[in-house]
């Protein structure tokens, strides 16, 4: 599974061109005052993390939909779920069980009946 980030074609498409060009857009449209640095590392390369709010900032200001900026590859290997199941817990700071982890199970030792006096 793959995600593409596609700011800079969307901008590209848009005719803004910097960093500078798309804060400008951001001001005109939202009235948000954005880093420069931020809007250039997010035309340069996939963010780790967007929120809704931010996605849908980048919507409003480009005139799109999610599916114009995030491009979803769902073809699914077995490494592509294992790397997504670690970024998921690493988000989210879980552990995954022991069985997934490849730890071995301890099973408790069977108990004896209660007696009866």
């Amino acid at each position: 599974m793959k995600i593409t980030w596609n700011l800079r074609w969307l901008c590209a498409e848009k005719g803004i061109w910097t960093a500078a060009d798309l804060g400008r857009r951001f001001r005109e449209t939202l009235g948000l005052e954005l880093s420069a640095q931020t809007l250039s590392t997010m035309l340069k390369q996939k963010p780790k993390n967007l929120s809704l709010n931010m996605l849908l900032a980048f919507c409003v200001t480009l005139d799109c939909n999610p599916n114009d900026l995030l491009v979803v590859d769902t073809s699914i290997t077995g490494k592509s779920v294992r790397r997504l199941r670690e970024q998921i817990m690493r988000v989210n700071q879980v552990r995954a069980p022991r069985h997934v982890r490849g730890g071995r199970r301890v099973r408790k030792a069977p108990q004896p009946p209660a007696t009866r006096i």
